[in-house]
């Protein structure tokens, strides 16, 4: 009874650390570090960049302040142009047409077959 108390308690001492451990290194990989104190960095746009964007900036010219238009209240009724139901139509189907014997199979008495290959006994070792 001893030793399985022992047992016990070597087997929750293990499987303790090895938790411990591996929660420990999994908040070491997602912690951030505190010791740093140099700033962040942001890294400077190269000048010949810097003068495309301002080439491309479009140039709007100051307007005189246009009339606003006149308030209307938030929420109002107003006709929707709603789309005409769908025209379901139900066609009925043909059957498919009765596909043409060959001649050569008609002028046959029934029960006999005629391949359109030979059938040989030969041996073939390929085995495709």
């Amino acid at each position: 009874m001893k030793g399985l108390i022992i047992a016990l308690l070597c087997y929750l001492a293990a499987t303790s650390a090895l938790a411990g451990g591996l929660l420990g290194g999994g908040f070491w990989l997602i912690g951030t570090e505190t010791t740093g104190s140099a700033p962040a960095r942001v890294a400077p746009i190269p000048q010949r960049i810097a003068d495309s964007i301002e080439r491309k900036k479009a140039v709007v010219p100051p307007q005189e302040p246009a009339a606003s238009p006149p308030a209307t209240r938030p929420m109002q009724e107003a006709n929707a142009a709603l789309r005409p139901p769908a025209k379901w139509t139900i066609r009925e189907l043909t059957p498919p047409p009765a596909k043409k014997r060959n001649a050569r199979v008609k002028n046959q008495p029934d029960g006999a077959f005629t391949p359109s290959y030979a059938v040989t006994t030969a041996r073939n070792d390929n085995p495709y």
